[in-house]
């Protein structure tokens, strides 16, 4: 055979494969897909033996049950996340906020929880003016939409680091003036270091954010739709609220975090202000 008739062959089996896997989203296409998440307890974090665990992991978890992806799952810092689903096709992620700037850039799957944003100072912490808020030594994770909220809003110290755990011990060791977190992250935090959650003062942003899981774009639009319908069941069949009502009532029992859960999504409250 020519070489002309054996890449003609090649060309047209690449074709066919590809069409195969946009066409037919078949179990093992979507098994071959990269789960990505973050540090964002108690939504997603490291358990024991290695495994994510955490609300949005369990909920991904069944959804990967339905469309038979076998794929584990990894934590990796917020940039790196965003980075690699921005480049490459084929990428879930989960326990990322939906915002106008990140709209067009992914395919947004699914909701899966609301959660304000809240300013916490040490409890014996003077008061701050509204005005004087925005030159305090702010700490935030790195990479995380509210980094990106503090700089656009015009705060001018904002120190970002790898982990919430990391802004808590620089505001207990009076490095840092305040920390922008949410109150779940917060009173998972504070359990695992020992600390007592009353040992902060909470001052809600009046921001809250809607988090979400979503695929890359270039990723099959077969695929993505798969995911879609999973999630959809999800919520109909009411798997998804029987998942949050335990967690819930988990997180109330275990850290004291008060939260709504829905048929679409888990809705942590904002905490009064003193």
């Amino acid at each position: 055979m020519s070489r002309n008739g054996m890449g003609i062959r090649l060309a047209a089996g690449v074709a066919l494969a590809l069409l195969t896997w946009i066409v037919v989203p078949t179990r093992s296409a979507c098994s071959g897909l990269l789960v990505l998440t973050v540090d964002d307890p108690p939504a997603s974090y490291q358990g024991g033996r290695g495994r994510v665990e955490g609300f949005s992991a369990e909920v991904v978890r069944e959804i990967q049950r339905r469309v038979g992806s076998t794929a584990s799952m990894r934590i990796m810092p917020e940039r790196r996340v965003l980075h690699t689903a921005g480049e490459q096709p084929g990428v879930v992620f989960f326990s990322f906020s939906r915002t106008p700037e990140r709209e067009a850039s992914f395919h947004w799957v699914t909701r899966l929880m609301e959660k304000p944003w809240v300013f916490y100072f040490p409890a014996g912490a003077p008061e701050t003016a509204p005005e004087a808020m925005k030159h305090l030594r702010l700490g935030v994770v790195l990479g995380d939409i509210r980094e990106s909220y503090a700089r656009d809003n015009g705060f001018t110290r904002v120190d970002p680091a790898k982990t919430p755990e990391l802004n808590i011990r620089k505001l207990l060791a009076g490095r840092l003036d305040c920390i922008l977190l949410d109150p779940q992250t917060l009173a998972h935090e504070c359990k695992q270091l020992g600390r007592d959650p009353r040992a902060f003062r909470a001052l809600p942003s009046g921001v809250s954010s809607q988090v979400y899981l979503a695929i890359s774009k270039g990723t099959p639009e077969a695929v993505v739709q798969a995911w879609r319908r999973a999630a959809d069941e999800m919520k109909a069949d009411g798997a998804f609220a029987a998942i949050a009502r335990e967690w819930s009532e988990r997180l109330k029992k275990d850290y004291g975090i008060a939260s709504k859960p829905t048929s679409d999504a888990l809705i942590f409250s904002t905490p009064s202000r003193p």
